[in-house]
């Protein structure tokens, strides 16, 4: 009998398809110098003693730009799961960490860094993470890359790896890595326990 095999999504978070949503802005980084281009590496590099604050705000787009209130009042969903940040990290709630952490194998430890965000009287933890290990995922021959960089622009993976696997992602050596994918058990997972913020191409 021929092996079915694994279907396979990259994980991401949602653009909003409203005008109004929260989006979690720094207010304080052990970090300093936030504007530096090599700020996002140094955070996670220092991930286990860096110190990280955010607070909610409420993102307008508007026919000139989009403007910036501390103002939520009128957002539909504060508190996503994967909830949007200026610098488009990857933020995860309590929830969405913890199923991710139940799709990891042994070999794929992963560190955390806990950030705090506010809103007037409330507090969230959210979490960052920051992969210890490499599976060896890319069919590099078959990969297409931007002529003589190392960006990817259409990814080829090995089959016979990531069969063995529920998640991985693509290695981002200048910040923290947005290339995720998961499995249909996990997309099916994250989906029947209501993860808000997600979305699956």
């Amino acid at each position: 009998m021929k092996k079915t095999l694994k279907k396979f999504y990259s994980f991401y978070q949602t653009d909003s398809q409203s005008r109004e949503c929260a989006s979690a802005f720094l207010s304080h980084s052990s970090i300093s110098n936030v504007n530096d281009f090599d700020f996002e590496t140094q955070i996670k590099e220092h991930y286990d003693r860096v110190s990280l604050k955010f607070h909610l705000v409420k993102l307008t787009i508007e026919s000139d730009g989009i403007s910036v209130t501390d103002d939520l009042s009128g957002v539909e969903q504060l508190w996503m799961d994967w909830i949007p940040n200026q610098f488009a990290w990857p933020m995860f709630s309590e929830k969405l960490k913890s199923l991710i952490v139940d799709s990891l194998l042994p070999h794929q430890k992963t560190h955390w860094i806990k950030c705090e965000v506010t809103h007037k009287e409330e507090c969230r933890f959210y979490y960052i993470p920051v992969y210890e290990f490499v599976d060896d995922v890319l069919d590099l021959e078959k990969t297409e890359f931007v002529d003589d960089t190392d960006l990817i622009l259409d990814p080829v993976f090995k089959q016979d790896v990531i069969d063995k696997l529920d998640f991985f992602y693509i290695p981002f050596k200048y910040g923290f890595e947005r290339d995720l994918y998961v499995s249909d058990k996990v997309k099916y997972m994250l989906l029947k326990n209501g993860i808000s913020g997600v979305s699956f191409d």
